[in-house]
């Protein structure tokens, strides 16, 4: 049995490689203002503008406000802005844009082949994603509300391999009430391929968010996913159907050198409908430092350790200064 607390290589996931807007633009910056009328744009008679009336000419620098009202879904392929210069979609008051789907289908905000783009503010529910990201780059995806849908909450995937599939900030967001049409795909936040591939995805920055009453992981991040902060959210009322709360690359395909960090979350309230222990976080790859968690449950692991990082040598996996409440045991593997 390979002993799992190796000397740990300091890693972290710089944010300076990701854009960052300091200060939001205020209202009065916005270069779009958009709105839920159903009246058509007629120059000079009316000022209401949908987003299918200004998506097409999108520039970096652009700012597209969405007054209060009720969306049908938002979509942008090809849409790119620059590191100095992103693209920003926002509501004006906070989840006073409700982008509302119904059945189950369908995908809030959808993101394709895109770059250097901010999502904010938005109150979305009732599809099957909240929000989708295929293909895309330096997104930066803060303060949205999302609820009540089919699967996913938020999903960042990779279809094809790309030169950048790298920059992701999901910031301060509010996930609640996801799988409610597919319980196996109920993530609240899901990164990267579940199938086999080359393709890679690296600099993801999962903070701040609160995240509850999901019918899966939290937080998934898959085999193909590296260079991952995972710092600083609430977690609660997870009713898992296999691997851990937050879940680090526990199949079988071939690894990558994750440098996972999770770092100073609170997770509490979970549990498996199917039988198995009740997990916090689940850890198939390395490196990995698990610092400064707070968790809290009845039972269950803290810590479980799959036999996919027993099997590959990126295995160095450090465990400190967390605490731990209620009936749960360390893990499944004495060190």
């Amino acid at each position: 049995m390979k002993r799992l607390l190796f000397p740990f290589l300091c890693f972290c996931v710089s944010l300076s490689t990701f854009f960052v807007v300091a200060h939001s633009k205020g209202v009065s910056e916005c270069t779009h203002h958009v709105s839920s009328s159903f009246f058509p744009y007629i120059p000079f008679l009316n000022e209401f503008l949908s987003f299918e009336d200004v998506k097409e000419s999108l520039n970096p620098g652009d700012v597209v406000c969405f007054e209060s009202g009720e969306y049908s879904s938002v979509h942008l392929k090809g849409v790119n802005g620059t590191k100095l210069k992103p693209i920003v979609l926002k509501s004006i008051t906070e989840r006073e844009a409700h982008i509302e789907l119904s059945d189950f289908k369908g995908t809030g905000i959808g993101i394709r082949e895109s770059s250097f783009v901010v999502i904010e503010g938005f109150m979305i529910s009732g599809g099957l994603y909240g929000i989708r990201s295929v293909d895309s780059h330096d997104l930066f995806i803060r303060n949205n509300w999302i609820e009540s849908v089919g699967q996913e909450g938020i999903l960042l995937t990779v279809d094809r391999c790309r030169s950048s599939s790298e920059n992701y900030l999901i910031a301060k967001n509010k996930i609640l009430s996801t799988g409610r049409k597919n319980s196996q795909y109920g993530e609240g936040i899901y990164v990267g391929s579940g199938k086999e591939s080359n393709c890679g995805v690296k600099n993801v920055a999962i903070e701040g968010n609160s995240i509850s009453h999901t019918t899966n992981e939290a937080i998934d991040i898959k085999y193909n996913v590296s260079d991952v902060l995972i710092k600083n959210n609430d977690i609660s009322d997870v009713d898992l159907a296999f691997n851990g709360v937050i879940t680090l690359s526990t199949s079988d395909f071939p690894k990558v050198d994750g440098r996972y960090q999770v770092i100073s979350n609170r997770i509490s309230n979970f549990s498996n409908r199917n039988g198995y222990k009740a997990v916090a976080v689940a850890v198939g790859n390395g490196s990995a430092l698990i610092s400064g968690n707070v968790v809290i449950n009845k039972d269950g692991l803290f810590v479980k350790y799959y036999k996919s990082l027993l099997s590959n040598s990126f295995d160095r996996v450090v465990i400190e200064s967390n605490s731990l409440s209620g009936g749960i045991t360390y893990s499944n593997i004495c060190c």
